[in-house]
């Protein structure tokens, strides 16, 4: 099985992290095939509404890390997601 896991977090070693590497470790245990992409690292640029995708049925900006990934979303037989949240108690109450 190809499994791929995306990590939201922008902390390597944070909570988020390391859940995912224990399934990492798990599916490669089992014999899978594990990528990880941190989306931290990644260089996607802005889409500018030029519409010229439209007619030309695909993205006519320089490429960038989205088709990377889009392609590895396509090869993947699952895909693993994971990001903190993050949220504060108002003392305001």
């Amino acid at each position: 099985m190809n499994i791929l896991i995306i990590s939201g977090s922008p902390r390597k070693k944070g909570l988020v992290s390391q859940m995912l590497d224990i399934m990492r470790e798990e599916a490669e245990h089992r014999g899978d095939s594990v990528q990880t992409v941190f989306t931290n690292d990644l260089n996607i640029k802005p889409c500018i509404g030029c519409m010229a995708c439209r007619s030309k049925e695909r993205c006519v900006l320089g490429e960038d890390d989205s088709q990377r990934v889009l392609k590895m979303l396509q090869n993947a037989d699952a895909i693993i997601m994971g990001a903190p949240c993050y949220w504060v108690i108002s003392q305001d109450r």
